[in-house]
């Protein structure tokens, strides 16, 4: 999908229905702005998302199933070079315990990495959502 400068677009996918969203959020450099390798990931510049290869299912914290607690964890991730998660940002923390159990799942997660044209690796931000449902 193209996306005009200094424009924003999210590629997104679920892995099945109780699976997480995982979105990357793209932000093309304005016109004139110095380009940063660490920057966003951007179709339009022939930058690749990074793909999820190994996925870790947070563990539901028993004292929280107990409690009946639900709620989404929105997380976002620094995904460096190397394809792991090098940082975690909280963005919506519905209960300490979720969103414990969901950091410590995707701290785990690895990526084949962001790329540019070139076929050179990125570091992007990522946001990912959560779910804590109860069947």
């Amino acid at each position: 999908m193209p996306v005009a400068r200094g424009g924003r677009a999210v590629v997104g996918g679920m892995d099945g229905a109780a699976a997480p969203y995982i979105f990357v959020f793209v932000e093309p450099d304005a016109v004139g702005a110095e380009s940063e390798r660490s920057g966003r990931a951007s179709e339009s510049l022939g930058i690749t998302a990074p793909v999820l290869t190994r996925k870790v299912a947070p563990a539901y914290p028993d004292e929280a199933r107990q409690d009946k607690v639900t709620g989404v964890v929105v997380l976002q991730l620094l995904i460096g070079t190397d394809g792991k998660v090098h940082e975690v940002e909280v963005l919506q923390d519905p209960d300490p315990r979720l969103t414990k159990a969901a950091v410590e799942a995707v701290k785990q997660w690895e990526f084949e990495p962001a790329r540019d044209k070139e076929g050179k690796s990125l570091s992007v931000k990522s946001s990912v959502t959560i779910n804590f449902a109860l069947k």
